[in-house]
């Protein structure tokens, strides 16, 4: 299989979390994330996504909030069933790409990449290959 990503992904901190907006429609715990965009697992009883306009990226008790960065929606599916009580939960995967974002915002998002992934530090170009 042939990559196709411009720009390589790294594992967050598990603290790291996305919620889609507008509305707050969809929050969850980032899986992967790069300057091109992310994904993130989200517990829903159905994949019912709308447009997104933008996506936050924030860690739990930490003081990094990312706010709306535009995105687009690149997929979305089922990657787990739980049965409970009166029905079933699923786990949906999402993938976002990010577009428009402001200069402060890329800058911010590289700062999150050299302070809160594994691996690769120093992320300097937005372009990595």
């Amino acid at each position: 299989m042939i990559e196709k990503r411009k720009f390589k992904r790294y594992l967050p901190d598990s603290r790291a979390f996305a919620c889609l907006r507008p509305g707050f429609q969809k929050l969850g715990k980032i899986m992967d994330i790069s300057m091109g965009g992310l994904a993130f697992s989200y517990i829903s009883d159905k994949d019912s996504i709308e447009k997104s306009h933008g996506v936050d990226i924030f860690l739990s008790g930490n003081n990094f909030f990312l706010n709306e960065i535009g995105c687009r929606v690149v997929y979305s599916y089922r990657i787990y069933s739980y049965l409970i009580s009166g029905g079933m939960l699923n786990e949906w995967k999402c993938g976002i790409k990010f577009v428009s974002a402001t200069e402060n915002q890329r800058r911010e998002l590289k700062a999150f990449l050299n302070n809160h992934v594994k691996g690769k530090k120093n992320y300097k170009s937005q372009r990595d290959s």
